[in-house]
């Protein structure tokens, strides 16, 4: 502040100013360029700190504290803020592209799974034709095999000489007779057959 009354002659009403600036590159250049002797006042002005339980002298090893950067100008601001925006609507983009990519490969996946499936499912359904149709054929021959051993059990009945035997036996394969006459005359009835007998 002297130096500036000596240089203006008029007194320093700036200190308002100068305490936000000081720190600032612009001055911190000048500073550094002017290699004027360290002085109480520019050591104030710059926080130095001194220890008081050292002998050396405070002002022997002045130095300047770190300068702050400078801060961009409207247009390079700007500029970056729109280099900003512009990388990060690329990476949007490309997020969203690699999204619709992920998707497209998930619908393709469960496509296959799908078909996969009504491929499995038709496979398995013709199986089951198949043993089905096994277990009927089997089926048919059991009852086929079946109604034989009965014809020739029924055929040994109606065909049994009872003159010898005593009145129940006779009793009971008569009632044998009987109903295996009434089944043959049903199965011949339901299947339109007029069965005559022979004389």
């Amino acid at each position: 502040m002297n130096m500036f009354l000596a240089d203006v002659r008029s007194p320093w009403t700036y200190d308002h100013c100068w305490e936000v600036l000081q720190y600032y590159d612009k001055w911190m250049i000048i500073l550094q360029s002017n290699p004027r002797p360290p002085s109480p006042i520019y050591e104030a002005t710059h926080e130095t700190l001194v220890s008081l339980d050292s002998d050396q002298d405070p002002y022997s090893n002045a130095t300047l504290s770190s300068p702050r950067k400078r801060p961009p100008g409207r247009k390079a601001a700007k500029e970056s803020r729109q280099k900003s925006k512009a990388s990060s609507t690329d990476t949007s983009n490309s997020i969203s592209a690699t999204i619709c990519e992920l998707s497209e490969q998930s619908e393709k996946r469960k496509n296959f799974y799908e078909e996969q499936k009504l491929q499995l499912l038709k496979e398995q359904a013709q199986r089951e034709d198949v043993q089905l149709k096994i277990v009927r054929r089997a089926e048919d021959r059991l009852q086929k095999e079946q109604d034989r051993l009965q014809m020739i059990a029924d055929d040994a009945i109606i065909e049994k000489d009872t003159l010898h035997m005593s009145v129940e036996q006779q009793h009971y394969y008569q009632l044998h007779k009987n109903a295996i006459m009434a089944k043959a005359m049903k199965n011949a009835s339901s299947s339109n057959f007029n069965v005559l007998p022979d004389y």
